[in-house]
């Protein structure tokens, strides 16, 4: 059980940045975003795009794939049942708070 708390609280952790949050958003109502798109999306550069992305990825929010030299991201299919019915809410708030990021996506 000690283990579950653990993994949780540092799912958690990498959810209470501003930024990951509006990516996960952004995710959540896309099936699939480049690290580019996140970048246009967020005016943020391509490191601190992809250091996000990484916290995200290390903790299995996301998954990846390569296509050439383009990787892109989506939400992981592996994740529990427990963390995926936290999304529905965050979902519904997320969306309307950043509609701002999906009309420049």
């Amino acid at each position: 059980m000690e283990n579950y708390f653990s993994n949780l609280s540092a799912t958690f952790k990498a959810l209470s940045d501003e930024t990951r949050l509006r990516m996960l958003a952004l995710l959540l109502r896309r099936s699939e975003l480049s690290v580019a798109d996140f970048q246009d999306i967020l005016g943020e550069g391509q490191s601190k795009v992809s250091r996000h992305l990484a916290v995200l990825l290390r903790q299995g929010i996301v998954e990846n794939r390569r296509d050439g030299t383009r990787m892109f991201y989506r939400v992981a299919e592996a994740l529990s049942p427990e963390l995926l019915s936290l999304f529905d809410p965050l979902r519904r708030l997320l969306g309307g708070a950043r509609a701002a990021d999906l009309e420049r996506g």
